[in-house]
């Protein structure tokens, strides 16, 4: 790789590192022989370390950084990021949707829900489900084991966005 792309690939893991990344992207790291190509979720990477020769692709856990990939600077081809295929994109509120979320220490409480028993869905940003409830009746839901951070509750066939 030419001296030129290696510094390409060095500003634009500052640029993604620095805080823009968004949890629905993904870093595609392309390889010349197109056989160890590597992808990450940026909201994984905690660290970009270069060192002789090599990128290295780190994650926080607890005190110390795990290394995720070290990757040879030479066979990097380019890298990329794109949006995450599997990630919640964006939600939309319908106009008729009365439901609103209130959080209250670790109770989620859903306002304006009068129906029968429905299935209620929690998401994080990243698209993992977090919790399920089949059969919820318009009680509080314990919160407590979500990390702070923002979520998609979907109930029935109406969602909403909230914080904890």
């Amino acid at each position: 790789m030419k001296n030129t792309h290696k510094w390409l690939g060095v500003a634009l893991c500052a640029m993604a590192f620095g805080g823009s990344a968004q949890a629905q992207k993904l870093m595609v790291v392309e390889m010349q022989d197109n056989a160890d190509n590597w992808s990450c979720a940026l909201s994984k990477i905690s660290a970009a370390t270069f060192l002789n020769g090599q990128i290295s692709f780190g994650a926080d856990e607890g005190e110390t950084t795990t290394t995720l990939k070290a990757i040879d600077l030479k066979g990097i081809e380019k890298i990329t990021f794109v949006d995450d295929p599997t990630a919640v994109k964006s939600v939309v509120a319908s106009p008729a949707a009365k439901l609103r979320a209130v959080v209250m220490g670790n109770t989620l409480r859903v306002k304006g829900y009068s129906g029968p028993a429905t299935r209620l869905t929690i998401v994080a940003a990243t698209g993992q489900t977090i919790q399920n409830y089949g059969t919820w009746r318009g009680g509080d839901i314990n919160i407590a084991t979500l990390t702070p951070g923002v979520y998609i509750a979907k109930v029935g066939n109406q969602t909403f966005k909230f914080s904890k």
